[in-house]
């Protein structure tokens, strides 16, 4: 059952990447390069974290602000909880990198191919 919070993140999602996508559209009309590959990087971060966190198993009790928080934070959480929150805040970490590369690879690939065409 989808509980409450996933239904706000789901929303926040939205909102967050609708701006983003009228970038892209905008970006590839006008032909402004530099505002469709940053666009790109951003969506694909973004969609690297979400990607790392739904990884991440459903008995994990912490909230992603409390997770970032608990791995840095050994006294109030504990050190076994520490631990797995910097293991789960490192794979969000490289997962965002992963996606901006693939999206600003994806991006720069594309951009190539429209100038080509139009040419």
């Amino acid at each position: 059952m989808v509980g409450r919070v996933t239904i706000i993140l789901l929303v926040a999602i939205a909102m967050y990447l609708s701006p983003l996508f009228l970038l892209f559209v905008g970006a590839m009309r006008t032909r402004r390069t530099r505002i469709f590959l940053f666009s790109a990087l951003a969506a694909g971060c973004m969609a690297g974290v979400l990607l790392a966190w739904s990884l991440l198993p459903a008995s994990w009790p912490l909230s992603f602000g409390e997770t970032l928080e608990a791995s840095i934070n050994a006294a109030k959480y504990g050190h076994p909880v520490e631990h797995y929150a910097e293991g789960a805040v490192i794979l969000m970490w490289c997962a965002s990198a992963a996606g901006a590369f693939v999206c600003g690879g994806a991006a720069t690939l594309a951009c190539r191919a429209s100038r080509f065409r139009r040419c």
